[in-house]
């Protein structure tokens, strides 16, 4: 049964009115194509302004708080509003949720979804430390009725306690643990080919972390975050104006699906793609081959600012964890390079700009010694690895095409993500750096139903198979391609071939198809492995898996394998 609304008479109508003008305030901001933050804003003053004019005087030690997005003043479209009651005595607790449910009823009405909870400031508090939702709300919390000093004892209570430098620790490992599993579910990738803009990696969920965890940590309120992160040394002022330029691309992603689906909805999905490149203006002529040149466009956009969030949350999560600092913890691990804690360190600033194959060495020290990159050398790595003058200097320097094609063809086990040495190459810039022929299929959407990821992640994943056949980590799916791997051995131009495979889907023929990609590839994967210094046996072996690796496709899926004469006739078309 409904509470008493008498009070409340009208209240109904007022909303519905208010609601209805915000629905042109919507449509004006997508004509002017400024449908980010500046609506998920607008969306929020919305609804303060039907709180303010619900919302009794709150009696005695209570008040009412935003959390949340809507605690940090941005609400997509279609998300979901979170208040909380605050009390400080027990006796409060009915009339607060006699009062929430006559607030609340008219939203419900109009079908807008309102969470809410009652809690004494000790329950906020105690749920915080047993729950990293509440803690993280904690982070977000805005006054929107009520007693003030409420707010500010129990933001001293929270600083003081739940992330004072003795409990930070935890709060980080927590929410990590909470990010893996999300990413685990929607997609650990940046490069999936319909990602989810809000739980997937990059997406909205890697941003509000970074910010829960620059509060938490730093202690800076959410309005102009990333400027003020630079000014207390936690970022760049180019990683701030790279991830302000994401969050603003992220928002409008998401309210522009939120629209289109007159709900909330968060994977960007093929036909998604197609109407934001459009809303964005991507689009450039008319035809088939213009929208399909839009999509790539802004997915390579897409996966461009998803990194980004990445990188900086990865930044600011590590920052966030106190490091021991003993002398004992270093080990020398031979020329110029040291092993601390988990991670290898350079002793040189500046010996990586100097001698550049230097970067790929300080990967195989972390092979061989089971470690990470230091951050910073890792954040120095993906600097130099931008710097095209830098990048032809390590093609040249001597010592780059044995270190790199024994880290492309390595089976060891190692501690980067996933424990893909490739990826590690790919996401940090050495891959393009080696292989600048690679940059026309680095974020290029696959046009098919049977790939999941991009072009590059698609090619390095495939490495990454291979990797685990002949590491014996695929005995139970692929026993005979494992016992050959294992036994025989897979060569080092097998892993190139595997790498390039696809590299001629980013340089259409003539007539600007694609679709004899297995061709180009070929003759774009001689001069790479030329200059790799391959010899020409070599070389003509992997020119040919590049050439022939459609037609193993299409013998593999689509002929009885079982049948004598599938085998025959498929080795006439083999040179080797």
């Amino acid at each position: 049964m409904k509470p008493p609304n008498a009070n409340l008479a009208g209240t109904g109508t007022d909303i519905r009115t208010k609601l209805g003008a915000f629905t042109q305030t919507v449509e004006t901001a997508f004509a002017k194509g400024e449908f980010g933050k500046s609506l998920a804003a607008a969306r929020c003053a919305l609804f303060d302004d039907l709180f303010r004019s619900l919302l009794p005087k709150q009696e005695g030690d209570s008040c009412v708080v935003a959390i949340g997005g809507y605690g940090r003043r941005m609400l997509a479209l279609g998300s979901d509003l979170d208040l909380r009651w605050i009390f400080d005595r027990e006796s409060d607790r009915a009339r607060l949720q006699s009062q929430a449910e006559t607030v609340l009823y008219p939203l419900w009405d109009l079908k807008v979804t309102v969470g809410h909870h009652l809690l004494s400031l000790d329950e906020a508090l105690e749920q915080g430390r047993q729950d990293i939702s509440t803690a993280t709300s904690l982070l977000d919390v805005r006054l929107l009725a009520g007693d003030p000093t409420m707010v500010r004892a129990m933001d001293d209570r929270v600083w003081g306690g739940l992330f004072s430098e003795r409990y930070l620790a935890d709060f980080v490992e927590r929410l990590e643990a909470e990010l893996e599993g999300r990413h685990r579910r929607f997609g650990d990738s940046v490069f999936l080919l319909e990602p989810d803009v809000k739980n997937g990696t990059g997406g909205h969920r890697d941003l509000d972390a970074a910010r829960w965890v620059a509060r938490a940590r730093y202690a800076v309120p959410h309005e102009d975050m990333w400027s003020q992160l630079v000014r207390v040394g936690a970022l760049l002022e180019r990683e701030a104006r790279e991830i302000s330029q994401a969050e603003e691309f992220l928002w409008k992603v998401r309210n522009s699906l939120h629209r289109a689906a007159g709900r909330r909805s968060d994977r960007l999905t093929f036909d998604g793609q197609e109407l934001l490149s459009r809303e964005l203006g991507y689009i450039e002529g008319e035809g088939i081959s213009a929208r399909s040149a839009a999509v790539e466009r802004l997915m390579q956009d897409y996966y461009r600012h998803a990194r980004s969030v990445r990188r900086v949350r990865e930044k600011l999560f590590e920052r966030a964890k106190p490091t021991k600092r003993t002398s004992s913890q270093q080990t020398d691990v031979g020329d110029g390079f040291y092993r601390f804690d988990a991670f290898i360190a350079c002793r040189s600033t500046t010996a990586l700009q100097e001698t550049p194959s230097l970067a790929l060495h300080a990967l195989e020290k972390c092979v061989d010694h089971e470690a990470r990159l230091w951050p910073s050398l890792r954040e120095q790595i993906q600097q130099l690895a931008g710097d095209p003058v830098w990048c032809a200097s390590l093609r040249a320097d001597p010592e780059t095409p044995a270190r790199f094609v024994s880290l492309v063809s390595t089976s060891r086990e190692t501690k980067f993500a996933r424990g893909s040495v490739i990826s590690e190459l790919l996401e940090i810039g050495l891959v393009l750096a080696v292989i600048p022929e690679f940059e026309p299929v680095t974020g290029r959407v696959h046009h098919d139903t049977y790939h999941v990821f991009t072009v590059d992640v698609h090619s390095t994943n495939a490495v990454d198979c291979l990797r685990a056949l002949r590491a014996g980590e695929l005995v139970e799916t692929h026993p005979v391609a494992t016992k050959l791997a294992t036994e025989l051995g897979l060569s080092k131009r097998l892993f190139l071939a595997t790498l390039l495979h696809d590299v001629g889907k980013g340089y259409p023929d003539s007539t600007g198809s694609r679709k004899n990609h297995s061709v180009s590839g070929a003759e774009i994967t001689r001069p790479v492995l030329e200059r790799l210094r391959f010899p020409e046996a070599d070389i003509e072996a992997a020119c040919d898996l590049v050439r022939l690796h459609l037609s193993m496709y299409e013998v593999a899926t689509r002929r009885d394998l079982d049948d004598p004469l599938t085998l025959s006739g498929f080795l006439k078309d083999i040179p080797s």
